[in-house]
């Protein structure tokens, strides 16, 4: 039986390689039954190569997707945005009723994340009765009190994060949602839409399994068990053998630093995207990375990476601290006065 997933997911210039390695990512992991329509909201100044780039793709897997890149308007270019690494373009998830008239339910994603298995039964998922769907929050229901204070809401046992949400645009457009998250845009320092779409959405979000959202900055949750406060023992080993979703929140991302959990499976995709013959940040595809053994702790915060040429006839080393490359330069030693 043939079934069809609608997805959509926000870009700048700066990720247009992470859209393309998504939708690719997506078609190589789906159910041939499962067509997908795809969807990206861009920013105003986004790339016209980009958008051919990207819906390209709809060539390279004909009849399996169609692919639509829709230009943004400039309403959300000065919210204020504390955060440092999330950009304006995340608030357009809150436009996604408005902007897709036609469609009864979409499938939000970040574009940070691995996807190892068709996503058509999230899709499917009856969120009938709820605005949103996501998957809870480990990692903030530890600083639960100071939360449910600044979110003025009566509890933290159901907030979400935002990188991957099921819409019921059906309920969101009748009690016009959407202008309720965006009356609340620049409320918080630390986060641009996820505060807002746990407060405006409380007591309508609905659960979903742990597999479709597992967090790169949860992992030591995972590792250490603490993450059974949350979960039974069969979720939590659901979430470490079998996830479906893996989702690289905080800074450090799969095309930065190379010993990642998962990230050789992303550059596999992103190899087989339209932008595979352009530089990745850090200039993986022209270098071997020789992965140092694995840390503990300390891998979160600080990796050392020893990097060689395609001949091995050159090594460096490469320091990175959450994520982002250290530059540094080595003094070269003076000649002593008098020395010959």
């Amino acid at each position: 039986m043939q079934t069809k997933t609608s997805i959509v997911v926000n870009s700048d210039n700066n990720l247009a390689f992470a859209v393309a390695t998504l939708f690719v990512n997506l078609l190589e992991t789906k159910k041939n039954e499962n067509f997908l329509d795809l969807n990206v909201l861009v920013t105003p100044d986004f790339d016209d190569e980009y958008i051919k780039k990207i819906k390209s793709i709809e060539q390279q897997y004909e009849g399996q997707c169609s692919v639509n890149v829709i230009k943004m308007d400039h309403r959300f270019d000065n919210i204020r945005n504390k955060t440092g690494y999330i950009t304006n373009c995340a608030a357009y998830r809150m436009c996604v009723a408005e902007m897709f008239p036609s469609h009864h339910k979409m499938l939000y994603i970040d574009t940070d994340v691995v996807v190892f298995d068709d996503l058509y039964e999230l899709f499917n998922t009856d969120i009938n009765g709820y605005y949103i769907g996501g998957v809870f929050s480990i990692e903030h229901y530890i600083y639960r009190n100071e939360l449910i204070e600044k979110l003025s809401i009566p509890d933290l046992s159901q907030y979400v994060n935002s990188g991957v949400l099921l819409l019921n645009l059906d309920e969101i457009r009748k009690d016009n949602v959407e202008a309720k998250l965006h009356a609340l845009l620049g409320s918080y320092d630390d986060s641009v839409d996820q505060h807002i779409f746990n407060k405006v959405c409380y007591g309508h979000i609905k659960l979903l399994p742990f597999k479709y959202n597992v967090f790169q900055s949860s992992e030591w949750m995972y590792e250490s068990k603490k993450a059974l406060v949350e979960m039974t023992e069969a979720e939590l080993e659901e979430v470490i053998k079998r996830p479906v979703i893996y989702h690289y929140t905080g800074t450090v991302k799969p095309w930065l630093v190379a010993d990642k959990k998962y990230a050789l499976r992303w550059m596999r995709y992103y190899k087989k995207s339209p932008f595979a013959t352009e530089k990745l940040p850090l200039h993986f595809m022209d270098e071997h990375v020789y992965l140092m053994p694995k840390l503990t702790f300390w891998q979160k915060i600080f990796s050392i990476n020893l990097i060689s040429n395609k001949n091995n006839t050159k090594s460096k080393y490469k320091v990175f601290l959450l994520g982002m490359q250290i530059n540094y330069r080595k003094k070269k030693k003076q000649k002593q006065q008098g020395e010959n």
